[in-house]
């Protein structure tokens, strides 16, 4: 099943979850499994165990950890976005 999130403060995928969608969000912490499109306006934090798998994603600031993976076009955000 698939989700639409907009408006929302905070995406957090723990290790082990899933989220399958679009979501338009203030910050997001992913430490499971995203596939979809994603707009962070703050900061993506991708934990080690994160995985993005997604056509495109726009962030303030980014946050990888060594060992989380992202597959997708990445856009930095301009000012005027935020």
């Amino acid at each position: 099943m698939e989700t639409e999130i907009s408006g929302c403060r905070l995406l957090s995928v723990a290790a082990g979850g899933v989220f399958r969608g679009s979501a338009d969000v203030e910050r997001a912490d992913i430490g499971g499994t995203v596939e979809g499109s994603l707009t962070v306006r703050e900061i993506l934090t991708v934990r080690a165990s994160g995985r993005i798998h997604s056509d495109s994603i726009s962030y303030g600031e980014l946050e990888l950890d060594r060992g989380g993976t992202v597959t997708a076009t990445l856009q930095l955000l301009g000012e005027e976005a935020k």
